[in-house]
Order: structure tokens, then C-alpha cells, then sequence
């Protein structure tokens, strides 16, 4: 990913305020991708302070799933999302995912698959 500290920074900011006040009125794709997110895992994310040198796990599982988006890494992008959650949820996260990781970075390159070959496997 080209700018792997400033989509860190986007990450662990949005993460952590989210951990804070998960009702936001915040529409933007990252926003409700990630809002999404710790139902879709079964469990609440962590994300550390941007100070911190180290990364979480969940910080660094989503930098390689926006990293997979961005080089149309079908299989690192399927493998990520599967490796996380359900078929079912992984198809209605797709969409989001794929906005959320354009406003990351650009240009963003889509996935030259549909949601349904991205979640089959």
C-alpha cells in the first residue's frame, strides 16, 4: 500500500472513536464498513493509540484487506475476509469494503470479480 502510515492513522482513529461512540451519523463508506465490522467478526476490535508502534491485529488484518483491494489481489482479499467471518457476511460487506478502501487510496482498482465469485471458496 502506498501510504501504509496515513491509512494506519485513518484506521486506528476511526477505529478508536467508533470504540467510543459506535452510533455515528457519519455516512461515509470507511465509517459504516467499519461500524460493520465487529458484528460481522463476532467480537469488538482493537485498535491502539497512534502514538503506538506496534500494530494490533485487527489494524494489521485490515491494512493487507485494503492492501488486497487496491492491487485486485482477488485471493489475498477472499482469503482475509473468509478468514474473519461468514460467506453471507463477507458478500454484504464486499461493496463497503471496496468503497471504504477508494477513499483510502487512489486510484482504487476494482476487483475483477463479482461480490458473489469474491466470497466463493
Amino acid at each position: 500500500m502506498k501510504n501504509e502510515a496515513k491509512t494506519l492513522f485513518v484506521i486506528r482513529t476511526l477505529g478508536r472513536q467508533l470504540c467510543l461512540h459506535p452510533v455515528r451519523h457519519d455516512e461515509s463508506p470507511l465509517a459504516v464498513f467499519m461500524a460493520r465490522l465487529p458484528q460481522a467478526i463476532g467480537r469488538r476490535m482493537v485498535f491502539f493509540r497512534l502514538c503506538d508502534g506496534e500494530r494490533s491485529f485487527d489494524e494489521t488484518w485490515l491494512l493487507n484487506l485494503f492492501d488486497a483491494i487496491m492491487s485486485a489481489d482477488a485471493e489475498r482479499y477472499t482469503f482475509a475476509m473468509r478468514s474473519r467471518m461468514s460467506r453471507a457476511q463477507a458478500g454484504a460487506l464486499h461493496v463497503l469494503a471496496c468503497q471504504a478502501a477508494s477513499r483510502l487510496d487512489s486510484p482504487l482498482r476494482e476487483l475483477s470479480l463479482s461480490p458473489k465469485q469474491a466470497i466463493a471458496s
